[in-house]
């Protein structure tokens, strides 16, 4: 039976079904039992909530909102239900083997991420995770941190502060250097299991949403506005259906950001869109995947480079456009197809590829490197600054069926050739471009470049991809 000071509490609200006071939600979340309903009133309350196994916990109204440090810890098959959630560290927890749910949730974190899970299943519909970066060029978001770090100051390294120290919105980092003190993470998920669906993320310090030895399905949703990555698959698998990653900062940090990044894992997506994100599009480094119907526009650098993956394939109807120095790189990457492709209007721009090569300045369309076995099908080229298909034949021919390519008129339509280090020199039309169709004006600067000499990529990794996907979540 309830208690006295429980059945006031419960009064004080004018309904006998929902509860306004911290200690009393407390107290009634203790007592519940499986298949047993948990209602929050119209009203804000501060404090650390654990939804048993088999409970919901709902909200009642637009005005029902839970806040805290870690204000909800979400127990094996418990559901969490039209909330907003406000924290200082974590939003939702979900730890262990088990089934949790999320309906309608806003979770709008401060610092650390909003949704924590580590070996268990979450089902999400109708989630917003919302963090606070509204101006990434900002140079209070160069050092971040989200979690506050315990241990001393490293012992080789000079340290401005202790580790842990806070001072107004900074904590002292791992390093000993002072970092704004912020929501670094929407999601992080460590060997789970995620079924997403309506999900977005947005404005987050390091990353949208980091899958870590992770099975997910997404399907709708918007990954918007973070800084440095959108999404982070690390091992495990993902499918991505009709998911819209865009406005994906770089910031003024010096690392380059990605909109996607899939490293070992498996990448699956159907009706994936880019749009308007500031340098990577697509990072794939290894594992296998496809893509299909995939659409990237005005990325700020290459919309698809593909690394060390054992299979990789690009279908349906798919188009580039609008990316900066190439649509397409694809270096020491094995069994690439990309079918029904169209690629156009790639700028030129000039990138640091690292020491051995310096800066190169490319404006390409498809730009093939190392990667032999490649199978280029219904491929369609057009408006590129450089060239539209260039290709490093060191050590095979990769297959065309039916490739179109036009020129510019300063530009090139199909270039073949050997590479030395960064640069490739020509070989001009010959017998590896069969299945090449070229534009009459293509011809003919294809033709004049015999003997010419071409920046190229030479290169596996995108300069300073380790460091931009390398990040770690503390153990919570």
């Amino acid at each position: 039976m309830r208690s006295l000071a429980l059945l006031l509490a419960l009064a004080a609200c004018g309904s006998d079904s929902e509860i306004c006071d911290a200690d009393a939600l407390v107290r009634a979340l203790d007592e519940a039992s499986p298949g047993d309903v948990v209602r929050v009133g119209d009203c804000a309350m501060e404090g650390a909530f654990v939804v048993p196994g088999g409970v919901v916990l709902e909200g009642t109204a637009e005005g029902s909102e839970l806040s805290g440090e870690v204000v909800v810890d979400l127990a094996a098959d418990a559901t969490l239900r039209a909330l907003r959630i406000r924290s200082r560290e974590l939003g939702v927890v979900l730890r262990g083997a088990g089934t949790r749910t999320l309906e309608s949730i806003e979770l709008v974190p401060t610092r650390g991420a909003g949704v924590a899970l580590t070996d268990a299943t979450l089902v999400a519909r109708g989630l917003v995770v919302r963090g606070p970066v509204v101006d990434p060029d900002d140079p209070a978001w160069v050092r971040v941190a989200g979690f506050r770090p315990t241990g001393p100051c490293p012992a080789d390294g000079v340290c401005e502060c202790e580790p842990g120290a806070l001072r107004d919105d900074e904590v002292c980092d791992e390093e000993g250097a002072w970092a704004r003190f912020t929501a670094v993470y929407g999601i992080y998920a460590q060997r789970s299991t995620l079924t997403l669906d309506d999900v977005t993320v947005s404005d987050f310090a390091t990353a949208g949403a980091v899958l870590d030895g992770s099975t997910t399905a997404w399907t709708n949703g918007e990954v918007t506005g973070n800084l440095g990555l959108g999404v982070l698959v690390r091992g495990g698998a993902a499918e991505l259906e009709a998911l819209r990653i865009t406005n994906t900062a770089e910031g003024l940090r010096g690392l380059a950001s990605y909109a996607l990044a899939s490293t070992d894992a498996t990448l699956d997506g159907t009706a994936l869109s880019l749009r308007n994100n500031d340098r990577y599009g697509v990072l794939v480094r290894g594992g296998e995947g496809t893509l299909v119907d995939f659409v990237a526009e005005d990325q700020g650098d290459v919309a698809l480079w593909l690394t060390g993956t054992t299979r990789f394939s690009v279908e349906g109807d798919s188009r580039i456009e609008r990316a900066a120095f190439a649509g397409v790189v694809a270096s020491e990457a094995d069994d690439v197809t990309l079918d029904n492709l169209r690629v156009a209007q790639t700028r030129s721009i000039t990138r640091t590829l690292g020491s051995l090569f310096g800066a190169q300045t490319l404006g390409d369309g498809i730009h093939l490197s190392a990667t032999p076995n490649a199978t280029l099908r219904g491929v369609t080229l057009e408006g590129h600054a450089r060239v539209g298909l260039l290709v490093d034949l060191a050590g095979g021919t990769p297959r065309f069926e039916n490739v179109s390519v036009d020129a510019t008129a300063e530009g090139f339509g199909a270039v073949g050739g050997s590479r030395a280090a960064g640069d490739l020199t020509s070989d001009g039309p010959g017998t590896w471009d069969v299945g090449i169709v070229r534009s009459a004006l293509a011809a003919t600067r294809d033709a004049a470049a015999l003997g010419e000499r071409f920046d190229a990529v030479g290169l596996a990794l995108p300069a300073g991809a380790n460091e931009s996907v390398g990040i770690v979540f503390p153990m919570f």
